[in-house]
């Protein structure tokens, strides 16, 4: 009744006048100019609706997307782009779990200089790559790919604002999302809080306190590099002690850089990231990039661990430079660090592993 007096009160022309006044002042406070809509529309449609508006908005560009968004989906794949026009994507999310070296180095991203950053708070086994945010999981039980290697869970999150809690999130929203959808069946990662830090680092520790933690082995390496002794040392333990690529850092006094830095990476597509590494970082080539070495910046170890190649490396670097650290002390300090890893104890679980080869 109401709608029906509002048509024979409002002329037609009038009524048409009125609604493209009303499309204009929006338009003039800013409505297209800075769409705020967008990212609700994009939590509807980006991805079959996985992501909440308010973790896409950080990660959206301000201006309205003409490009729409794209999903492809096959087996075990994902990928689900928003495409700003052209080849521009301010946000790509990659999920699988029968990956291969391509798909690795297009995680870490051009170099593979395989050289992480811990970004993600403690429990998500995750890492900035030079390529994006990467959260990599292992998927439990006797599940293998088509290679007959151990399943695991890659997730990949790329974009101009991929250094973000926003982003952190994403990630770990893909990663729970599509664990179930593929059947890896890993754990349910919690979300980073909104209010955290875009970087969680983990404090540094004296030395001597890093027992149960991924560093505790330093506790028992004599340090004498510059002749300073082990009380000047400490470590942080950004990783957990389980997870697909494991890290220990060592610092001097009261350096804010490491002067050495020590991961291990667990799975068949760490053999050909290490091979890489060693070619374009110390010039090596063939069989001497593909075993046990210490050049003069990077050592590298192998071993089996749980059936899968296992590989551990320790970067020397420009503070360790300055710590007199020697091409022997890395030698010293990687064999301590793989034989640690590959012996199974609470700070170690992957521990229990065969042929470690040490240079």
């Amino acid at each position: 009744m109401k709608g029906e007096a509002l048509r024979r009160l409002t002329p037609r022309g009038k009524m048409v006048t009125a609604i493209t006044a009303a499309l204009a002042l929006l338009v003039g406070g800013g409505w297209a100019a800075e769409p705020y809509w967008q990212p609700w529309w994009f939590s509807l449609k980006f991805c079959d609706g996985k992501f909440p508006a308010a973790d896409l908005a950080p990660v959206l560009p301000k201006e309205r997307l003409v490009g729409g968004d794209e999903m492809d989906r096959s087996g075990d794949h994902e990928f689900c782009g928003i495409n700003a026009g052209g080849r521009d994507y301010p946000l790509l999310v990659d999920s699988v779990t029968s990956f291969d070296d391509f798909e690795i180095k297009l995680a870490l991203g051009p170099g593979d200089k395989a050289d992480p950053r811990f970004v993600f708070p403690r429990g998500i086994s995750g890492f900035e790559g030079r390529g994006g945010l990467v959260v990599l999981l292992d998927c439990p039980g006797p599940n293998h790919d088509y290679r007959g290697a151990t399943r695991q869970l890659l997730v990949t999150v790329r974009g101009a604002k991929h250094r973000t809690v926003a982003a952190q999130r994403i990630a770990v929203t893909m990663a729970n999302r599509t664990s179930s959808a593929f059947g890896c069946g890993a754990k349910p990662l919690p979300k980073p809080q909104r209010n955290a830090p875009a970087e969680s680092p983990d404090a540094a520790i004296p030395v001597e306190k890093a027992a149960g933690t991924t560093c505790g082995w330093l506790a028992r390496t004599p340090l004498s590099a510059g002749g300073t002794g082990a009380g000047a040392w400490r470590v942080s333990a950004p990783t957990d002690a389980d997870a697909p690529v494991t890290s220990c850092q060592l610092f001097h006094g009261t350096d804010k850089e490491p002067a050495v830095k020590f991961t291990g990476w667990y799975g068949a597509w760490s053999r050909p990231l290490m091979r890489r590494h060693l070619e374009e970082n110390e010039n090596l080539y063939y069989d001497a990039a593909n075993g046990p070495v210490v050049g003069k910046r990077n050592a590298r170890a192998l071993a089996i661990c749980g059936g899968e190649p296992a590989n551990f490396l320790a970067r020397l670097q420009p503070a360790g430079v300055r710590q007199n650290i020697t091409k022997e002390d890395l030698r010293s300090l990687l064999t301590a660090f793989a034989q640690a890893q590959t012996t199974r104890t609470p700070a170690a679980p992957r521990g229990g592993c065969t042929g470690l080869q040490v240079p």
